[in-house]
């Protein structure tokens, strides 16, 4: 729990510095679940994966039809223990995890598996219920379509597959419309521990398919040149007004960015310093804002005018704030707007905005909590709601969690019968899963 001279002072900051008042409707919880609900297809059904269907969280499940009354149907053909790596016929053989899955436009399917600390993008084609990466077989080779965190070794001379390079959450993967035609956009999740800044295991790659995620092809690297200059990337999204690709970098020092890019200029150098794009066009069609905590985002969301979003800090110090942040479509203009109620290892991750332009942002837990008393993190997750393009924000809803542990949830959504869904796999938001992480999901009205 969070001493109460952190939650007085967040209290207070809060009230004494908004501007202006303003009345919402609060979001509250209706029930949870051991559903862990990821995606939503063109047809409403919902992906993801669970304790049962889904046998521990080790293959993807189909959800249709509405809460109360789902249909579960497993897919047994991604069963992660009987794939392959990419360019590899040696099945895993070994217990694995569905971390998360994202539904196609053309019907195929998705998802990110980890292994013993490594991880595999794969491609189920739900008609067969078989994965690979040979698309003129149906794709049932077993084969990823990529091994994530793979890149080559100079010293080695060959490539190397590093551990704990993955998606963070549902936001790690676009499926972007640009020009015209269906383009994906991968994210590389870096958390190695082992690895050597501008060295081994710590490249951070921005990765493009025009084939639904047949093939990938790298757009851009970071740290493979000696030096260090991003952690990782959190997300990417594509603004629906201008059509630009948004990509969100973490998380120390000078790593953090928020880059736009057209999605049609030619890719930046490898290696380029977000600080080098800036805002002054010196590369056609990329803008950045980077290098202060302020634009460390874990989601972002855009209306008609402006870029909104709320800082991803772990932890501040007594006395101090934070506020939510916003900036035009260009990234110019960029505005802290008014403060809201942060608690330290609760920090905003997840975003949604619905037809009416409220905003939903929901947190993850960190579990150690250096200010507080017993070390730890208060067991919530917070959810806050802006009903005015993100110039102010409510106090937060206080979601229980049953983890002792980190915890991320993959997507924060609106169910097709109107429900606002947090679901996870790592986060058990249902107290009758007595531990079991294999998915999990918290419904509110909205």
């Amino acid at each position: 729990m969070k001493s109460n001279q952190l939650i007085t002072s967040a209290v207070i900051l809060w009230a004494s510095l908004t501007v202006s008042s303003v009345s919402y409707a609060q979001p509250s919880v209706l029930t949870s679940d051991q559903d862990g609900l990821f995606a939503v297809d063109k047809q409403a059904n919902i992906w993801g994966t669970n304790q049962v269907e889904g046998k521990y969280a080790q293959q993807v499940v189909k959800f249709s039809g509405k809460r109360t009354q789902f249909s579960r149907k497993a897919y047994t053909g991604s069963l992660i223990r009987a794939l392959k790596p990419k360019n590899s016929n040696v099945v895993h053989n070994t217990e694995g995890t569905v971390e998360q899955v994202w539904p196609l436009p053309d019907g195929t399917v998705l998802f990110m598996a980890g292994v013993k600390g490594k991880n595999y993008l794969y491609k189920l084609n739900p008609k067969t219920n078989t994965v690979g990466n040979n698309n003129l077989g149906n794709y049932n080779n077993k084969q990823a379509v990529m091994n994530v965190g793979e890149s080559y070794d100079s010293r080695l001379k060959k490539n190397v597959h590093y551990e704990d390079i993955r998606g963070l959450h549902q936001r790690s993967l676009l499926v972007a419309k640009v020009a015209g035609k269906t383009v994906l956009f991968f994210g590389d999740y870096n958390v190695n521990r082992n690895r050597v800044k501008g060295g081994a295991g710590d490249a951070v790659g921005l990765w493009q398919s025009t084939d639904m995620g047949n093939t990938w092809r790298s757009v851009v690297k970071w740290n493979t040149n000696g030096l260090h200059a991003v952690d990782h990337i959190h997300g990417l999204r594509q603004n629906p007004y201008n059509g630009w690709i948004y990509i969100l970098f973490g998380d120390d020092k000078d790593e953090p960015g928020i880059v736009a890019w057209n999605g049609v200029s030619r890719a930046i150098p490898n290696n380029t310093p977000l600080a080098n794009i800036g805002l002054k066009n010196r590369y056609s069609g990329w803008r950045a804002l980077s290098g202060t905590q302020n634009v460390r985002a874990g989601d972002i969301v855009f209306t008609k005018d402006k870029c909104v979003w709320l800082p991803d800090r772990d932890f501040i110090k007594p006395g101090s704030t934070l506020f939510g942040q916003r900036a035009n479509h260009d990234l110019t203009g960029l505005q802290s707007t008014n403060p809201f109620y942060f608690g330290n290892g609760v920090s905003p991750i997840l975003a949604e905005i619905d037809a009416k332009g409220t905003i939903y942002w929901a947190s993850f837990r960190s579990q150690f909590n250096p200010l507080a008393p017993t070390n730890e993190t208060e067991k919530k997750l917070y959810l806050w709601t802006s009903t005015d393009s993100g110039f102010t924000w409510s106090l937060p809803v206080k979601i229980d969690v049953y983890n002792n542990w980190t915890s991320v949830p993959q997507n924060l959504f609106i169910s097709s019968w109107g429900e606002l869904v947090l679901g996870g796999r790592g986060v058990i938001f249902d107290d009758a899963a007595k531990g079991d992480a294999s998915g999990s999901s918290v419904y509110l009205r909205r």
